[in-house]
């Protein structure tokens, strides 16, 4: 008999008729095993969203396990004393009044998803020489009159048509982002975790080290030898010796690369802080070339400059802003993707 040997175009078809079934069948099943417990996909699905929800400001979603109430309770009982030993309120209303306009017109395209995540924004302007501003947990913001006057003060004749007022939208957008991403909840969240980590670590690392001290004397107990008891204290003052290194590993030095890695992270949060703010400005309607011309303020007072000494590196990385020079070329991009995909702003060219 001939063998018949089936054309590769008739297997194809085969193949893609065998896969376009299978497809089917997995579709099917999942839709039956779906319809006949939604309550368990929408709760693993509640618990899902949950721990590792979208983060509305920034799209992305991340691990998040403190509550927003936590974050508001934290931001009350901190802002007062804090604002009033940094000055407390400037007796000025139209000051507070500018800047409580400002923050309402920006915060309200910084709104998280769910009701009980929304913040009632509180703003208030500091009687303070310094030139700065901050963001407290849910929503508690604060302005120095000390940058409010040097903005207000800026000749701003080589930047056609921009105004003090979006100038300052660049600092609002800035702590409006702080707290609406959620950057001190964040931190905190970071830290609670890795000193839990390295609390459950050293607990480990000292019960290892006292069963392998308690091996050693059994073994040296069953010997019963003059000699079997010296092998066992040199093992002994060798367990001393490394639990005296864990102390040192776990108590020092894990200690100082949590604080450089958290110092990281808060430049990094400026970044981002800086990014999504001047976005915040877009959709407030401030000209996004306040944020250029801030950081080249800070840049003439001389806020912050990058250096490329080693001692300039170094004071960077113990630094808990990145320079202003860093700041300005990154939102030089943010502002120039700006450009390009709205097209109604002018060129960064400045």
């Amino acid at each position: 008999m001939e063998k018949v040997t089936p054309k590769s175009d008739q297997v194809q078809g085969w193949g893609e008729w065998l896969w376009d079934g299978a497809k089917t069948q997995a579709s099917n099943a999942a839709s039956a095993v779906y319809h006949l417990c939604p309550s368990l996909f929408d709760r693993i699905q509640s618990i899902f969203d949950f721990v590792y929800p979208k983060n509305a400001i920034t799209g992305y979603r991340e691990f998040w396990y403190l509550p927003t109430w936590v974050e508001k309770v934290l931001g009350e009982a901190l802002y007062p004393t804090t604002c009033a030993s940094q000055g407390g309120k400037l007796n000025d209303e139209k000051q507070q009044t500018r800047l409580s306009n400002m923050v309402e017109k920006t915060a309200k395209h910084a709104q998280r998803e769910g009701e009980d995540q929304q913040f009632e924004y509180e703003v208030t302007v500091l009687d303070s020489s310094v030139i700065n501003a901050w963001a407290m947990p849910g929503g508690k913001l604060a302005f120095h009159s000390g940058l409010i006057n040097k903005i207000d003060k800026m000749d701003l004749t080589e930047w056609e048509g921009l105004t003090k007022d979006d100038v300052l939208a660049a600092v609002v957008g800035h702590e409006v982002s702080h707290a609406a991403i959620g950057h001190t909840r964040k931190r905190l969240e970071k830290t609670l975790l890795i000193q839990l980590a390295l609390f459950v670590g050293k607990i480990a690392a000292n019960i290892f080290i006292s069963r392998k001290e308690q091996e050693a004397v059994e073994k040296g107990e069953e010997k019963g030898s003059h000699r079997a008891h010296i092998e066992t204290a040199d093992e002994l003052k060798k367990y001393e010796g490394l639990r005296r290194i864990v102390t040192v590993v776990f108590d020092y030095f894990a200690y100082y690369a949590t604080q450089l890695y958290m110092l990281a992270e808060s430049r990094g949060a400026e970044y981002e802080a800086d990014k999504y703010g001047i976005e915040l400005m877009y959709k407030a309607g401030y000209d996004v070339r306040g944020s250029l011309a801030l950081q080249k303020l800070f840049q003439e007072i001389g806020h912050s400059h990058q250096t490329d000494s080693w001692l300039g590196k170094a004071m960077e990385w113990i630094s808990t802003h990145p320079t202003s020079d860093k700041r300005l070329a990154e939102n030089k991009k943010t502002v120039q993707a700006l450009h390009e995909e709205h097209g109604n702003y002018k060129a960064v060219t400045v």
